[in-house]
């Protein structure tokens, strides 16, 4: 806009009518002229009218303005640009007025759901009791155990410690001991199928026994989302170097020769076997610590919720009912570290009643350990040479009818023609087995008896242990928390007090923090409405 055309200097009209033209620095809208009166010409005008009269009367009247094309004529005066601003105006508002609108639509929604988020006012009607009350119930009703929400992706709390269950079973299992019943100069060599009884039992699972030796057993893996109850890859692979080492014939002899003291000769030490189960018992203590650790955490988790569901309105409270919960969910976990510590010890010292099942495992595993070690002996080519020779020598397993009346399974008898003495048959330990041996069995006998009765053991103990354990930390850690809360919180809040109503109702103002971001987002939304209805108004 150009002002002030009375005042151009002499020569330089024409300059300004190239602007008014749009030739020199052309704009979008043109560019105006406009002429205000002079602080002379103020004194006597009386209206807005009579100043617009005057400024019509200048550029008719004078040169080079009246003397433009009618066409640009109308970019002189003010009545022409007001015109023109208010069109370009107008042709704003009807774009943007309506994203304007949505904007401030989106704006509300928001303010809304910041309000909803805030902590609900705290009720008028009330009373401390009530509210631990309400408490209480809702957590016995998920300790007893609640339904998955089918809404969201929360677990119940029983639901949610049902993984690491499975995964401490799975350690337990890992631990079984890797017997193999022959020399360990045979490794990689001579393997051992699986054992399809417990395949047959307890499914293609992980174990040492039920693998190929040469095909080192494979921890299951868990996904991203079950990662809450997996144990670590760094303890999988500490549980897979203490767990995988394969026991061998000279293993059991070199732990029996230093075990023996005024024993028989051919007869084992009890310590041989006490110090194969004692090694294995001792490797269940880190994945029980851990189970326990991880059921603390499911078990804090769900009641840390149930408190904000409950006491979050109400300030500081909410803070002190976290307070009192923690310290008596510690001394759970401290109840449940004391339980593992105890069945631990009980499995130190092998024991069972259960001798008729330990016994019908222990001629399972001592006809399978057997069976291996008389295939594996008879695998040397001087073994097939005496075979194909002396037709009237068969390796012959346990019989049947032995298994299922429960007998004892006894050793096939010696062949009338013994094979050439291959590797297999010269095991021996310097004054421990007799020199008279009338057959081969008759020197790795016992060491298939130890390596038969430990892990029929095996099999007896490792399955009370991941019963006993998550029921312990299920007694002491998920139910223990309910078992003594309401007596604590009683205690912690001074409910029994003369003056712990007092206390207690100073704990449930509202937080003046809250108060003071409610008041700032109520009085944005109202503004925000008063602008929604102003821009309802403009008529487009």
């Amino acid at each position: 806009v150009l002002t002030k055309p009375d005042r151009i200097p002499l020569g330089e009209a024409d300059r300004w009518v190239s602007f008014i033209r749009n030739k020199q620095e052309a704009l979008e809208n043109n560019w105006f002229c406009v002429k205000q009166p002079s602080s002379h010409e103020w004194k006597g005008i009386k209206t807005w009218e009579d100043a617009r009269q005057m400024e019509e009367d200048f550029f008719s009247g004078n040169s080079p303005w009246c003397q433009l094309d009618p066409i640009y004529q109308r970019y002189l005066c003010t009545r022409n640009l007001v015109d023109r601003l208010s069109r370009v105006l107008s042709d704003l508002m009807s774009k943007r007025v309506p994203e304007i609108r949505m904007e401030v639509y989106r704006i509300i929604r928001k303010t809304k759901d910041e309000i909803a988020s805030l902590p609900r006012e705290p009720r008028k009607t009330y009373t401390i009791s009530s509210l631990v009350k309400d408490f209480m119930n809702d957590l016995a009703r998920h300790v007893r155990g609640a339904s998955d929400d089918p809404y969201t992706d929360s677990l119940g709390l029983i639901q949610s410690i049902r993984r690491g269950q499975e995964n401490f079973r799975r350690a337990i299992r890992e631990t079984a001991p890797r017997f193999r019943p022959f020399e360990r100069c045979d490794a990689g060599i001579k393997h051992l199928r699986k054992a399809l009884f417990l395949v047959q039992e307890e499914g293609d699972d992980i174990d040492g026994d039920t693998s190929e030796e040469n095909n080192e057993p494979v921890s299951p893996s868990t996904s991203a989302t079950d990662q809450y109850f997996a144990f670590s890859n760094v303890r999988k692979r500490k549980y897979s170097q203490m767990t995988h080492t394969k026991i061998y014939i000279e293993d059991i002899l070199e732990r029996a020769n230093r075990a023996r003291t005024r024993e028989m000769t051919g007869r084992f030490p009890f310590k041989v076997k006490e110090y194969l189960i004692q090694s294995i018992v001792a490797q269940w203590k880190e994945p029980a610590t851990e189970f326990c650790a991880l059921v603390h955490k499911a078990v804090n988790g769900h009641v840390g919720n149930l408190i904000a569901k409950h006491f979050s309105e109400f300030g500081s409270l909410k803070h002190r009912v976290q307070h009192i919960t923690d310290a008596h969910m510690d001394r759970c976990m401290q109840g449940s570290q004391q339980q593992i510590e105890l069945y631990l010890s009980h499995e130190m010292q092998p024991f069972t009643l259960n001798e008729s099942y330990t016994e019908k495992y222990r001629q399972k595993f001592f006809a399978y350990y057997f069976s291996a070690w008389d295939q594996a002996d008879l695998s040397s080519d001087d073994e097939m040479e005496n075979r194909g020779n002396d037709m009237s020598y068969r390796p012959r397993a346990f019989s049947r009818p032995a298994m299922d009346k429960g007998k004892a399974p006894m050793p096939p008898p010696a062949p009338k023609t013994p094979p050439k003495q291959g590797r297999r048959r010269n095991v021996r330990v310097d004054d421990w087995h007799p020199h008279t041996a009338e057959s081969p069995i008759d020197s790795v006998g016992p060491v298939l008896d130890v390596m038969a009765s430990v892990r029929a053991y095996f099999q007896v103990a490792y399955k009370r242990f991941v019963d006993n354990v998550p029921m312990g930390v299920d007694f002491a850690l998920v139910k223990g928390v309910e078992r003594g809360l309401h007596e604590a919180l009683v205690d912690g809040l001074g409910m029994g007090d003369p003056d712990g109503e007092q206390f207690v109702r100073s704990l449930v103002v509202e937080d003046a923090r809250i108060m003071e971001s409610c008041n700032t987002l109520m009085n944005k939304y109202k503004r925000l409405e008063a602008a929604i209805e102003e821009l309802s108004c403009i008529d487009l």
